[in-house]
C-alpha cells in the first residue's frame, strides 16, 4: 500500500531566523528567534534578555535557544557570521587544540559555543548567513524582537556556571 503524501500545511524542516541585540555594546543586550510557517512567514517569536553582554554572547544565544526549542530538520539564518563560523569553520579546530583559538588564547564565548554544537550533533542543522538590516523578512522580524527584548527582564540565563574559567566575553 503506498504511503499517502504529506499534506502541504506540514512542513519538515524548520526554518528560522536569528538575532543579538546590543545597546551599546558590551552593554545590555538581547537575542531573539523567529519560526516560518509554510510560507516563509514569521509565525512564532520567542526572545529573552541577557543583561550585560556583548554583541556576539547575543547572536549565540540565539542561535542556542533556537537549538534548544526545536527539534528536527532546522535551518537557521543568522547575520552572524561570528556565529555561524564559531560553530561550522572554527569549532573542529578548537576541539582538536584543547578550545585555544589561533592566537593560543582561550576561546571566548566557549560556554555558548559547546552548549550549541551539543544540540547540533546529530541532527540535521544548517546554519545560513544571511546579511543584516537587508529587508530578509526573517532576519527583520528577529531584529525588531532582540532589540525590543533589551527592555524585558533576564528570564533564561546563558551564562556558564561559576565554575567556569574560561573568558565569557
Amino acid at each position: 500500500m503506498p504511503s499517502s503524501p504529506t499534506p502541504p500545511n506540514v512542513r519538515e524542516r524548520i526554518i528560522a531566523a536569528t538575532d543579538g541585540s546590543c545597546d551599546p555594546n558590551p552593554g545590555p543586550c538581547a537575542w531573539a528567534y523567529v519560526i516560518a510557517d509554510a510560507e516563509g512567514r514569521a509565525a512564532r517569536t520567542v526572545s529573552g534578555a541577557l543583561g550585560r553582554g556583548t554583541n556576539q554572547v547575543a547572536e549565540l544565544a540565539a542561535v542556542l535557544a533556537v537549538l534548544e526549542d526545536t527539534s528536527g530538520p532546522l535551518t537557521v539564518y543568522a547575520d552572524s557570521v561570528y556565529a555561524i563560523k564559531c560553530l561550522t569553520v572554527w569549532l573542529p579546530n578548537w576541539r582538536r587544540n584543547g578550545w585555544l583559538n589561533s592566537s593560543r588564547k582561550p576561546v571566548a564565548n566557549r560556554y555558548l559555543i559547546e552548549q550549541a554544537a551539543e544540540r547540533m550533533e546529530g541532527r540535521d542543522v544548517r546554519l545560513e548567513w544571511v546579511r543584516g538590516h537587508s529587508g530578509h523578512p526573517l532576519n527583520e522580524a528577529a531584529d525588531r524582537a532582540a532589540h525590543a527584548a533589551l527592555a524585558l527582564p533576564v528570564q533564561r540565563d546563558f551564562s556558564p556556571p561559576v565554575s567556569t574559567p574560561d573568558a565569557l566575553f
